[in-house]
């Protein structure tokens, strides 16, 4: 397994579900998201440009876009428990104007204090 990011530590976190780490027992991958998100109380969404367009500009992967509106669906939107963080360069949907996203570019403990506003309720 890879090391964690020290802000997990300073935000007091345990260890958290990284879904590709997890046995599939026979399920699909939507199967398993189903099963895991089940537990999750709070999500965290990254959105890096890891796919680029022809157009030269990156995107996040399509299955981080799903998964996102499948949280916001099953944990609301107004919720605050799904914190969308992002690298600069990535295309934001049109859908998601509006919602409050972190910029993670300079890095994820560089937003430390930025995602520590955002959760205080946990």
């Amino acid at each position: 397994m890879r090391e964690r990011p020290k802000v997990q530590h300073n935000l007091r976190f345990e260890e958290p579900v990284v879904l590709w780490e997890r046995r599939a027992r026979g399920a699909t991958v939507i199967e398993k998201l189903e099963q895991y998100a089940e537990e999750a109380e709070l999500v965290f969404v990254l959105m890096t440009p890891d796919d680029y367009a022809p157009e030269g500009f990156g995107r996040a992967r399509q299955n981080v876009v799903l998964e996102f509106g499948y949280f916001l669906g099953r944990l609301g939107r107004t919720s605050g428990k799904v914190v969308l963080l992002y690298k600069q360069g990535v295309e934001m949907p049109s859908d998601l104007s509006g919602i409050v996203a972190i910029d993670i570019t300079k890095g994820i403990l560089a937003a430390d204090e930025e995602i520590r506003r955002e959760i205080t309720d946990w």
